[in-house]
């Protein structure tokens, strides 16, 4: 797809970066990698996370949020992703068992005509305390360089809620807050 980069390299091992990505090791690897991180502390408290921090500007981007655990001992059943300002809803990920609804905002897009989507709801199924899932969106991004995009989210357990919805201040890092909304630095394109 155009305006999609790669940043780490062109080769990983001996394998061509596009093949590598084509031939399923990346789909294999990635969750794995991500898992391990998770398990052996590479983040603290584990929070919902979108999977890639960084995108090019005024591309098309697929967010792909880890929710990374329940609420203590009780498990999620619903999940919901505010669209920031800016930021173009395409389309969501349907997932087995789940529901998924989109909530219009008031206005319209580019061509005048489209209703703007300000958040994303999965419903229906159900992710146990202990597991992780991944939840999907595509968007177009804005072309605003060096903006950083806030993606708010909201798990609802079956006994409580874990809101992701903190956006840092200026000088602080997400580090900062227990309750980060997921967010997305975007770079040049």
């Amino acid at each position: 797809m155009p305006g999609n980069h790669i940043v780490w390299g062109e080769v990983v091992g001996k394998m061509p970066l596009q093949q590598w990505k084509t031939s399923g090791i990346a789909t294999f690897m990635a969750p794995l990698c991500l898992l391990a991180w998770i398990v052996l502390g590479g983040y603290a408290v584990a929070h919902t996370i979108l999977v890639e921090e960084s995108a090019p500007a005024d591309g098309y981007y697929r967010a792909r949020f880890l929710v990374a655990h329940g609420c203590e001992t009780s498990p999620t059943h619903t999940v919901r992703i505010q669209i920031p300002q800016g930021v173009e809803f395409l389309s969501a990920w349907h997932k087995p068992g789940w529901i998924v609804n989109t909530v219009p905002s008031p206005g319209t897009s580019g061509d005048g005509q489209t209703e703007l989507v300000k958040e994303v709801v999965w419903t229906g199924s159900k992710i146990p305390a202990d597991e992780y899932d991944y939840f999907e969106i595509q968007v177009k991004l804005p072309d605003e360089e060096g903006r950083v995009l806030y993606f708010k989210t909201i798990q609802i357990c079956d006994e409580g809620d874990l809101r992701w919805i903190e956006i840092p201040e200026e000088g602080k890092s997400a580090d900062d807050y227990e309750s980060p909304a997921p967010s997305l630095t975007l770079t040049a394109h």
